[in-house]
C-alpha cells in the first residue's frame, strides 16, 4: 500500500479563495441591488450580508473538502487532539487585548493610510458596523451583537482557520499562518480595518498551529466582544489611548509567547490508499 502524496498549497488555496470571493462579491452586489446601498449598510442588511456570507462560504468548504477527498474533520480543523490548557489560556489572554491593540493600529497606522491611498471617505466599513452597533431598532441591534460575537467568528474560522489552513497544510506552518492572516484581513475589505485585524488573525494562526480550532473560534469571538463593547460605550468618536494600547500589546505578547510554547500539533496525514 503507497500513501498518496498531499500535493495541497497555493493553487488548493486559490481555487478555494476564488470561490469564496466570488460568492461573498456576488452576494454584496445582489443585496446592494435588490435593498439598495443604504440598506446594504444597514443593521438589517448588515446581518443577512454577514450570516450569507459565512453560510455560502461553509457549503462551498464543504463542496470543496469533498472534493478533495477530504473527511469532515480535515476540513474544519477538527482532527487534532484536544487543546492544550496554555492553549485556552492564550486565545482568552489575546482575544480580549488584541483588539485595543487593532484599535490603535487601525486609527494611527491604518487611517493615514487611507487617506494616502485616496480611499473613498463614503466606503467606511468600521464606521458601518459602529453605526449598526449603536444605531437603529433595538431587536435589529441585538441580533447584530449575536451575529459579530458568535455567528461571524464561528464561520469565519471554519473557512479561513479550516479550508483555507488545510488548503495550505503542505506549504507548512509558516506559510499558512501569512496566507490565512492575510486572506483574513482583507476579507474585511476596510484597509484600516485589514490593518488593525493583523495582530489578531496572526495569534489565530499560532491558535491553530498548535491544534484544534475551537480555540481560534474562542479568541476570535471575545475580540469581536470588546470590539462591540467599546463601540456601545466610547461610540464612533472613541480613541485609543497609547497607554491602553502598550498595556494591551504587552498582554498580546504573552498570548503569543503560551501559544507558541505548545508547539506545533501533527494532524493527521493522507489516507493510505
Amino acid at each position: 500500500m503507497q500513501t498518496e502524496p498531499d500535493r495541497s498549497g497555493f493553487g488548493r488555496a486559490a481555487a478555494f479563495g476564488g470561490m469564496f470571493l466570488a460568492w461573498y462579491v456576488g452576494l454584496a452586489v445582489l443585496v446592494g441591488v435588490v435593498g439598495g446601498g443604504e440598506f446594504i449598510a444597514s443593521t438589517p442588511g448588515l446581518c443577512l450580508l454577514v450570516t450569507g456570507t459565512g453560510a455560502g462560504g461553509l457549503w462551498l468548504g464543504d463542496r470543496f473538502g469533498r472534493w478533495q477527498d477530504w473527511t469532515p474533520a480535515e476540513t474544519w480543523g477538527l482532527a487534532a487532539g484536544p487543546p492544550q490548557s496554555r492553549i485556552w489560556a492564550a486565545a482568552t489572554l489575546g482575544g480580549l487585548t488584541l483588539g485595543v491593540v487593532g484599535g490603535w493600529l487601525a486609527e494611527n497606522v491604518g487611517q493615514p493610510l487611507k487617506q494616502a491611498m485616496h480611499w473613498p471617505q463614503d466606503v467606511d466599513t468600521m464606521t458601518s458596523l459602529a453605526s449598526a452597533l449603536t444605531e437603529g431598532p433595538l431587536g435589529w441591534r441585538a441580533l447584530f451583537i449575536l451575529v459579530v460575537v458568535f455567528v461571524g467568528p464561528l464561520f469565519e474560522e471554519l473557512i479561513f482557520r479550516g479550508v483555507l489552513w488545510r488548503s495550505l497544510r503542505a506549504r507548512g506552518a509558516v506559510t499558512s499562518i501569512l496566507v490565512t492572516s492575510l486572506a483574513f484581513a482583507l476579507y474585511h475589505g476596510d484597509p484600516a480595518q485589514a490593518i488593525g485585524l493583523l495582530p489578531l488573525a496572526l495569534l489565530l494562526g499560532v491558535l491553530r498551529r498548535a491544534g484544534a480550532i475551537a480555540p481560534c473560534v474562542l479568541a476570535h469571538a471575545l475580540n469581536n466582544a470588546v470590539a462591540t463593547l467599546l463601540a456601545l460605550t466610547l461610540g464612533l468618536d472613541g480613541e485609543t489611548s497609547v497607554a491602553l494600547a502598550t498595556g494591551a500589546a504587552a498582554c498580546g505578547a504573552l498570548a503569543f509567547g503560551l501559544a507558541l510554547s505548545a508547539g506545533q500539533s501533527a494532524e493527521p496525514g493522507p489516507r493510505v490508499r
